[in-house]
């Protein structure tokens, strides 16, 4: 709970830093999504394999990261569906589409070990976890103050998943965990590299949250040889 609360202190702290610096940005940035990436690695389907590789018992933060997870790959698809219905470019309708993919893969490794899904038929913008809710309903109200302030919501979005992901890769040995964790953030960064090019071209620059500076950069760099914006 207190990791959640301080998720929110920062998201309100780095929003109203960055609010003057939002605006809304002109039509010319209506390409899809595709032309921004086309550099980076293809992205892997998340759950290629899952049952190849042998079954194991799960130790608690495994199944805590697994149920988290599901729920955070909503909360990235759900935000960018709102996104995209409300500025209608085509970067938060791709990126909602390869979000699907994701929490498929996560549902993947629920059913194979037989945890109980925390989505199931939940509506958009609905969790099981309450704090999933909150952030959802934060990151929306941000979203709707500028094309910018939207584009800075999906950075955020990935930023977060890559720094869960990392947590979680440390808590697991298992093979077939490993390599869906590991493909996620694979995703995780192509997308945020593409919310970081489409931030410098409005004018903006996106600054690290929840990883090091020094980290985001190399993780952009290594994607792009370009930094975090102007």
């Amino acid at each position: 709970m207190r990791e959640k609360a301080l998720l929110f202190a920062l998201l309100f702290a780095f929003f109203q830093g960055n609010r003057g610096m939002c605006q809304s940005v002109p039509g010319e940035f209506e390409e899809d999504v595709e032309a921004i990436t086309e550099e980076a690695p293809p992205e892997i389907d998340p759950g290629d394999h899952i049952e190849e590789v042998p079954l194991d018992t799960l130790t608690a933060d495994e199944a805590r990261g697994l149920l988290k997870m599901r729920e955070e790959e909503k909360l990235a698809r759900d935000v960018y569906l709102k996104l995209h219905e409300l500025w209608e470019i085509p970067i938060f309708r791709s990126i909602a589409s390869s979000e699907e993919r994701h929490m498929a893969a996560v549902k993947g490794l629920l059913d194979a070990y037989g945890l109980d899904d925390p989505v199931k038929s939940k509506a958009v913008g609905e969790f099981s976890d309450p704090e999933f809710t909150k952030l959802h309903d934060e990151l929306i109200k941000r979203g709707k103050k500028s094309l910018l302030d939207a584009l800075i919501v999906g950075a955020t979005i990935e930023e977060l998943d890559i720094r869960d992901l990392n947590e979680l890769l440390l808590k697991t040995d298992k093979a077939d965990i490993s390599r869906v964790y590991e493909n996620l953030r694979r995703g995780s960064i192509n997308h945020l590299r593409s919310f970081v090019e489409r931030i410098g071209e409005a004018g903006g620059e996106y600054r690290a949250q929840f990883l090091k500076e020094a980290e985001l950069d190399s993780l952009l760099k290594a994607f792009s040889g370009r930094g975090k914006g102007r």
